[in-house]
């Protein structure tokens, strides 16, 4: 696991989060 995750996998896990909402 990495300690510092890449903005694009914040995005997708915002994604992620909005379409499980």
């Amino acid at each position: 696991m990495a300690p510092r995750l890449s903005k694009i996998e914040r995005v997708k896990l915002k994604n992620v989060i909005i379409i499980k909402i």
